[in-house]
């Protein structure tokens, strides 16, 4: 009998230590130059994730990999128009009465 409820004890305890136990958050895992922003009031800059000070938003975090080096690249020429494009035919320019 205590066996039988030694291990449902045995259980609860593992798996409160687990659940609890661990107290790394990402505030503690943030990178130098990484911090907490808002969206709508990029100015403010803090340590910990939380609320806007000014407009009561979530405020996000900001990593300090430039946002250019997870984007793909497109081609400079890849959005060139030709020359002509944008060339009025010429019976179009008259106007009729």
């Amino acid at each position: 009998m205590k066996k039988q409820m030694m291990i449902p004890a045995f259980a609860m305890m593992l798996f409160f230590s687990v659940s609890c136990g661990n107290s790394s958050s990402k505030e503690e895992k943030l990178a130098a130059g990484d911090y907490y922003t808002c969206t709508m009031d990029p100015e403010i800059h803090q340590d910990k994730p939380g609320d806007c000070p000014k407009c009561g938003m979530k405020l996000v975090l900001k990593s300090s990999i430039s946002a250019d080096s997870t984007k793909m690249q497109m081609p400079v020429d890849s959005m060139k128009m030709p020359a002509d494009s944008m060339k009025m035919p010429a019976d179009s320019m008259k106007m009729s009465m």
